[in-house]
């Protein structure tokens, strides 16, 4: 018996930040960083239905950033490392040719763009400089492979 796609699960039980954060079942293991392995939900789960061109599964990619922006339930840091781990590995895998070259979160630009700057805010306010320091390197990177262009350097 196929065992059923953990993004698909994710869908029909209304989990998709439990699936963006790997909160449960939908945990994998990053064997080199520890953690969860948002990579390999993009291999294993995403990557597999969008190259069948499935217009539905990119709406429901934007629905779970969207969700995990606005989740009241994640501490702020954790939100934002998902949200630019999920959107490096997107943009990662589409400039490598793994992903059709489209843009499925140009609509959630003005979202990121707003909790990015909070969080910045945030970790100024606080003193976490450190935090600050990885988050605009992660943002480079995105912007490396073509994501978070209309963003700005930070």
């Amino acid at each position: 018996m196929k065992q059923q796609n953990d993004f698909i699960k994710a869908i029909d039980n209304q989990e998709l930040v439990d699936f963006s954060i790997g909160k449960g079942n939908y945990f994998l293991p990053d064997r080199e960083y520890g953690g969860h392995w948002i990579l390999g939900s993009w291999l294993n789960s995403i990557l597999p239905l969008l190259n069948e061109s499935n217009t539905d599964i990119q709406e429901h990619l934007k629905t779970m950033l969207q969700e995990l922006i606005y989740s009241t339930d994640i501490p702020v840091i954790e939100k934002s490392e998902n949200l630019l781990y999920h959107l490096y590995v997107f943009y990662y895998l589409r400039n490598e040719n793994r992903i059709p070259d489209l843009d499925i979160f140009d609509t959630l630009l003005p979202d990121i763009s707003l909790f990015l700057d909070k969080v910045k805010e945030d970790c100024i306010a606080n003193n976490q400089l450190d935090t600050l320091t990885q988050m605009k390197n992660s943002i480079n990177m995105i912007q490396n492979n073509g994501g978070l262009l209309p963003y700005g350097k930070v």
